[in-house]
């Protein structure tokens, strides 16, 4: 018996201190993303191939890191065992993409084997990192497309097309500006993630509480003061980050509590802190991901855009 409890107690000092590095380690990784994101805004980015395959890949390796995939205890052990071999194999097309760029650049409608074989290790990888964070619905939805790529010229009728080939579908996703290093990264790469950084600072050097005692000095006496604090609060966010999730999780920590304790039903707090953070995202200068997607696409100043939003 007392074998029984040593071994167990052994057993979680060893998932303790494995998880302890573990966190060691998602830290490291963060906080060097955060030096190249920095390094990059004040420099200037490198190639679009090279800044987006190394922003992929830290993202990649830091999502691994920070969503283990279950938290189950008998089945640890081996998404821990499989964590560590998705970083090996995350960080191995991003290397192969920093060496050979100038011949990928020379060879744009080209792809060897070895570059097929990425591309699917790669996908499969943003594939479970998508369903580990934002559920099945997207990597479904992505694996639908790609089989559709290939099979469409099964499909009857309007929805059909020609069909395209194993290797063309992965080199253009490798490769192309459609894929996994396409546009939408781009952005992220170099322009979405700077603001983000820049209003994570902003919030844990105390600008978060700073945003709802403006908001209640704004509004706090008026009727319905608790709701007006959450909107306007939402909206001071949602000038520094782009996104309706951060300006919940930061927002919200003030706002739904405070409505709760002012007999809001707690249904009520909670839709009307999701309703301001969502309206918050589009709230100049940042206007979300979608002002960026804009400016870069329609080939515009991205300041157009921010006056075209206030005239709207």
């Amino acid at each position: 018996m007392m074998s029984e409890t040593k071994q167990k107690s052994l057993f979680n000092h060893q998932r303790e201190r494995f998880q302890l590095k573990w966190a060691e380690f998602s830290s490291i990784v963060a906080v060097a993303f955060c030096c190249f994101q920095l390094y990059t805004a004040g420099v200037g980015p490198f190639p679009n191939l090279i800044q987006n395959s190394i922003f992929i890949g830290f993202t990649l390796v830091l999502g691994l890191g920070l969503y283990t995939g279950t938290e189950k205890e008998n089945v640890a052990k081996y998404f821990k065992a499989m964590n560590i071999l998705l970083i090996l194999l995350t960080v191995i097309p991003v290397i192969y993409v920093i060496i050979n760029y100038d011949w990928i650049m020379e060879h744009p409608a080209e792809s060897t084997n070895v570059e097929i074989l990425l591309a699917i290790i790669l996908v499969a990888i943003v594939l479970e990192m998508a369903r580990r964070t934002i559920g099945l619905f997207f990597p479904c939805f992505a694996l639908l497309s790609i089989l559709y790529a290939y099979f469409g010229n099964l499909v009857p009728g309007f929805w059909g097309h020609r069909g395209f080939g194993f290797s063309f579908i992965f080199e253009n996703l490798f490769h192309g500006t459609s894929g996994i290093f396409g546009l939408l990264v781009w952005i992220g790469a170099t322009l979405i993630a700077i603001f983000i950084i820049f209003g994570n600072f902003l919030l844990h050097t105390g600008a978060g509480e700073t945003f709802i005692d403006l908001s209640s000095i704004i509004a706090g006496r008026s009727t319905g003061g608790a709701a007006k604090i959450a909107v306007i609060a939402s909206a001071f966010f949602g000038m520094i980050s782009g996104s309706a999730v951060a300006n919940v999780a930061t927002t919200g920590n003030f706002t739904i509590p405070m409505m709760k304790r002012l007999k809001y039903s707690p249904a009520l707090a909670g839709a009307v802190e999701a309703t301001a953070s969502t309206g918050g995202q589009i709230t100049p200068p940042i206007l979300g991901a979608a002002a960026f997607l804009m400016a870069e696409i329609l080939g515009i100043n991205y300041l157009y855009i921010v006056a075209l939003q206030r005239d709207l």
